[in-house]
């Protein structure tokens, strides 16, 4: 068995032990099941089937029919728990001729929508709602229901990971179709979670907070994406398709990337080229920090050079004592620390995406916001309870009432008794720093044009397509020559959220256009070859770079047989051209049922042409299929 399916696995039998609703895990197509429920995966290619705005796959769901199901306890659990509405757990959708009773669809509801964002935590952006294909009651036990599903499904993701996202939802929800008194606890459930599944998943995909943001933008907008592996996606198709990874993108330089991730390095390259730099001197022990520090005069800042994150940076240091402490506490992150010049004012991240600025947002340090009603002390107590009733992988470190707490309220003329007033921040933190949750504050419209054509012109300089520049300044709506203001760090694959998403993404797929190239589907049997073949032969004398594929032969736009080591399947090869960014329009012929079962790799942006209706099945080339089968099979490449 290999390793990420030996750890679900391993982590479902360990939760069998503390009673859970637990399945366990076998192989093809894979599988995990208990006396009380079974899901099962295809383990067929994903593909867009009727119904689906991504790729999807089979899912077979067997349980037990539920007698109730507290629809509304169940909203409240997961919106405590995992910060979910209810649009995010839909009624799923059912074809026609499928009937199932309210509280079962309810159960389905809040499970899959709870699976779709264990996944997305992860790292999988998925977010199409499932469809219900066929329900029914198997014979010999008429106390369950046999339920198939289509779900959504990303490339490279291995089914088991999938199997459990809906085995550990439905285990959760499971708990609302019990009586209030006889109800287990979800929130141990929930938090292990973390540990067991989320955490070695993100490690797998390489998650990051500008994951779902970026995915559901472009869901929203109807543009493909695919996943090439470990967290690196392609959106789009063919010649307008976009490599990203996280916020980063296949136009960010190397070398930019490279300079970027040393802030010492950094700094020599903004002074060069005339941008305002905060003092730096790169140390090599606790003597020579202090040695620094009076050189470039207190208050200083000690941080690694090259760490992200702002891990182990350490701000507002008065003395020599607390420069000896944060030079101790850094050094055990990196051995590359640097002392720098504190600047007055807050960090504020300018945000530029080919070359031009799309964003800016003040970094608060953690605060707390008053209502006018409760005191300081109360609104802390509130924040933390909230974070504690979250799940493990949602929740923010508590805010601690501590020396440092007390100095900031103080110099904010606040105590801890009394009452800020509606809207008012109380800030608990000297510094925006990755333990605490910061309060983030839009500026985008304030950013003073001398500090965009900055930001913009540092971009250039390094070569980042997508950069997130650190400028502090105590007043944004200035120009930074007026009020000493500095950049201090460039961050490549800067965390993004949906507003930058959306103009990220309206940047590489301008006025609102799909990323997707043409696809021509000829669909019949030797006839439909011929006239894929003619057409194919106009295109290219009009220099549109084209390729040809039916289910075994492949042929590139010089005329010469276009080389995959895929072997035969109409699907493979389609995948493989759509990655390729030479190819400006797809010709497909369309020979066999192959499609029918796992639907085509593309949608949108299709045009059909039934040539006759000399159709092979794909599992029996002997054998032609129906009228019927031939016309479901048009529908499916029109996406209808």
């Amino acid at each position: 068995m290999g390793g990420i399916e030996y750890w679900v696995l391993n982590h479902l039998c360990r939760a069998l032990k503390r009673g859970r609703l637990i399945f366990f895990a076998s192989h093809e197509p894979f599988q995990l099941s208990s006396n009380s429920a079974s899901v099962r995966i295809s383990t067929q290619r994903a593909g867009y089937a009727f119904g689906m705005r991504q790729p999807s796959v089979e899912m077979e769901l067997i349980l037990d029919r539920p007698a109730q199901f507290e629809m509304t306890a169940a909203q409240s659990c997961l919106s405590e728990l995992f910060e979910m509405a209810p649009e995010d757990c839909p009624l799923v959708r059912a074809f026609d001729e499928v009937q199932l009773d309210s509280q079962l669809l309810d159960l389905l509801g809040c499970t899959c929508g709870l699976a779709r964002h264990l996944l997305q935590e992860g790292g999988v952006p998925v977010f199409a709602p499932e469809v219900i294909l066929d329900a029914r009651t198997p014979d010999a036990e008429p106390s369950r229901v046999r339920l198939h599903l289509r779900i959504p499904m990303i490339d490279h993701v291995p089914r088991g990971q999938v199997v459990a996202a809906y085995a550990h939802a439905l285990s959760i929800t499971w708990t609302f179709t019990k009586p209030e008194g006889l109800r287990e606890d979800p929130k141990p459930i929930a938090d292990a979670l973390c540990k067991d599944f989320i955490m070695p998943m993100r490690k797998v995909f390489e998650w990051g907070l500008s994951t779902r943001p970026l995915f559901k933008e472009a869901f929203d907008r109807d543009i493909p994406f695919s996943h090439l592996s470990t967290g690196v996606f392609q959106l789009g198709t063919g010649v307008h398709s976009r490599l990203v990874a996280r916020s980063a993108t296949d136009s960010d330089s190397a070398l930019g990337a490279r300079i970027s991730h040393r802030k010492d390095q950094t700094q020599v390259f903004l002074q060069d080229m005339g941008a305002p730099t905060a003092d730096m001197i790169l140390v090599r022990d606790a003597e020579t920090a202090l040695q620094a520090a009076h050189k470039i005069g207190f208050p200083v800042v000690i941080k690694p050079a090259d760490l992200d994150r702002s891990e182990g940076v350490f701000v507002d240091l008065q003395n020599d004592t607390s420069v000896r402490d944060a030079y101790a506490a850094a050094s055990r992150l990196s051995s590359l620390i640097m002392v720098q010049r504190q600047i007055r004012g807050y960090c504020h991240r300018l945000v530029v995406f080919h070359g031009r600025f799309v964003f800016g947002f003040t970094r608060h340090p953690a605060a707390v916001e008053g209502d006018g009603m409760k005191s300081v002390r109360e609104l802390v107590d509130r924040f933390n309870n909230i974070q504690l009733r979250k799940a493990k992988h949602l929740q923010a470190k508590p805010i601690p009432f501590d020396d440092e707490a007390l100095s900031c309220l103080k110099h904010q003329h606040l105590g801890p008794d009394d009452i800020p007033g509606t809207g008012v921040f109380a800030f608990m933190r000297k510094a925006n720093v990755a333990q605490y949750a910061g309060h983030n504050e839009i500026i985008t419209d304030r950013v003073h044009p001398e500090n965009i054509a900055l930001a913009e012109r540092v971009s250039r300089m390094f070569r980042l397509e997508s950069v997130g520049i650190d400028f502090i300044s105590n007043d944004p709506s200035r120009p930074w020559q007026e009020t000493g203001a500095a950049i201090t760090e460039l961050n490549f694959q800067p965390q993004i959220g949906e507003n930058t998403a959306r103009a990220n993404l309206a940047a590489m797929f301008p006025n609102g256009t799909h990323g997707t190239i043409l696809v021509i589907c000829f669909v019949g049997g030797k006839a439909a070859m011929k006239a894929g073949r003619k057409y194919f032969d106009e295109i290219l004398t009009k220099g549109i770079k084209a390729v040809l594929t039916s289910h075994d032969t492949t042929i590139g736009s010089d005329g010469a047989i276009y080389q995959l080591d895929i072997g035969k399947g109409l699907s493979p090869r389609c995948t493989a051209l759509l990655r390729d960014p030479s190819i400006s329009e797809l010709v497909v012929v369309v020979q066999t049922t192959e499609f029918t079962i796992s639907g085509p790799p593309f949608q949108g942006n299709v045009t059909v042409t039934h040539v006759d209706s000399d159709v092979h099945r794909s599992t029996d080339p002997s054998e032609w299929v129906n009228a019927e089968a031939v016309s479901d099979l048009i529908r499916l490449l029109k996406g209808r």
